[in-house]
Parts: C-alpha cells; sequence; structure tokens
C-alpha cells in the first residue's frame, strides 16, 4: 500500500494489469471535547524611552490554550464524484449523466454505497464509491472526488470540527488497499473537500491526491466551482 501526500500520484495499473474494479473508501473524524490550538494574538509590547513618550506597539506573540469545540449537532457529510470530459467539463447536461452522489446513486459503472446521516463510526469507511473502470462511460476522462457538508450554512456547521478524514483506494477482486492520502489540516472555514481524482489515459487509470477545500453546502456546488486551479494545485 502506498500512502500519498497533496499532489502524490499512483498508476492503478502499474502492477496489476487485470485490474477492473476498485472501492474508493473515505472517513473522517469530528472533534469533540476540549483540545489544546496555537494561535497568534495580538499584544502591546511597551519598548524603550521614546515608545513609552510615544505610545506602544502592536506586536503578535503565540500562545496556547485550550479550547471547548461543541459540535452544531451530527455532521452529514457526503461523498461524491463527477465525470468530466478531455476538456474537464461535466459529462452530459444533467446531474444524473455524470454525478454519483446521495441522491443519485448509479452512472455508467459507478456507484453508491449509500448515505452515512451521522458521521463517522471510527472503525469503517464512512462512505464507499464502487468503481467498474471497464464499465466507465468512454468519453470520461476524469473522476474527481470530493466531499461536503450537507447544508452546512444552515446548520452552522464548517470543517473547523473536522480533525482527519481519508480517501483510500482498494482492489475490488482481493480487498487489496492500493492506495492511501490522509489528511490532518483543514480550512476552518470551508464546508467541501476535492479528495482527489481518477485520470484515464487509455486503458490505464491514475489516483491523483488533490486536498484542495471550498465553500460548498450540496455537490452541484462543488461541482460548479471546479476548475484547474483546484484540480491541479495551481
Amino acid at each position: 500500500m502506498i500512502k500519498l501526500s497533496k499532489g502524490g500520484s499512483i498508476k492503478l495499473k502499474k502492477d496489476t494489469d487485470s485490474l477492473t474494479h476498485i472501492f474508493v473508501g473515505m472517513g473522517w473524524e469530528i472533534a469533540k471535547g476540549s483540545r489544546t490550538v496555537t494561535r497568534e494574538v495580538p499584544v502591546k509590547s511597551i519598548g524603550n524611552f521614546f515608545r513609552k513618550l510615544f505610545g506602544c506597539e502592536l506586536v503578535t506573540k503565540t500562545v496556547t490554550e485550550t479550547i471547548t469545540r461543541r459540535t452544531n449537532g451530527e455532521y452529514d457529510l457526503d461523498a461524491s464524484c463527477v465525470l468530466l470530459n478531455k476538456d474537464g467539463y461535466p459529462i452530459g447536461r444533467r446531474i444524473e449523466e455524470n454525478m454519483v452522489c446521495y441522491h443519485n446513486k448509479e452512472v455508467s459503472g459507478i456507484k453508491h454505497g449509500g448515505d452515512n446521516l451521522t458521521g463517522s463510526d471510527g472503525e469503517h469507511d464512512d462512505e464507499v464509491i464502487d468503481i467498474d473502470l471497464n464499465g466507465v462511460r468512454k468519453e470520461t476522462a476524469t473522476i474527481v472526488v470530493f466531499m461536503n457538508i450537507y447544508q452546512a450554512e444552515n446548520k452552522r456547521q464548517s470543517f473547523r470540527d473536522l480533525t482527519k478524514a481519508y480517501l483510500r483506494i482498494v482492489n475490488a477482486a482481493n480487498n487489496e488497499e492500493m492506495c492511501r492520502y490522509d489528511l490532518t489540516q483543514f480550512n476552518e472555514k470551508d464546508t467541501a473537500l476535492v479528495l482527489g481524482k481518477l485520470t484515464r489515459d487509455g486503458k490505464e487509470w491514475t489516483f491523483t491526491a488533490i486536498g484542495n477545500s471550498l465553500k460548498a453546502n450540496y455537490p452541484i456546488e462543488v461541482v460548479n466551482q471546479l476548475n484547474s486551479k483546484i484540480l491541479n494545485n495551481n
């Protein structure tokens, strides 16, 4: 099993020419109770005699404090994927043709394993996308995998309480974990995360870890924001 970092990639058929069927498993953990954080805070600093005469200057210093995170209800994170053509646009004109998510569970060889409404159980993948590589539409050049907090704005939720997330790719034929991408740092104001992409080159597929976050309440809002900067870590 290969562990990837942001921007890293792996050719899924490099050592397994017969690979035709994979599972993309995703999981996450939400913070509970208190935790220690380090932050920069402005403080007044009094310097020499002249500074005393003419005032103080503001500087920053590092402080460590323990804060309590109170999660606002259950976190419902949704895993989804979208099929893009060679020009980077969703295939077809309708969601039913190009996106697999909680309300559209199957598109040309790709199936959603079901929606986890309450968050991580800590032991298994929270959500799984099943991909038959031979069944994916021929026009598909890229499959982008992402997740978002359902109705984050209405629930006043964000990634401030997300402590870790991961994506792993498993060979469905033998349950071998081929690669894994772990994330532990997040933009606290964001509510969606583009985890990675599968790109096709002839009969070969490559997975690339992305790890870029943005703001979105629903899967379609993520798709509408996808661009080369997000997908290529530019």
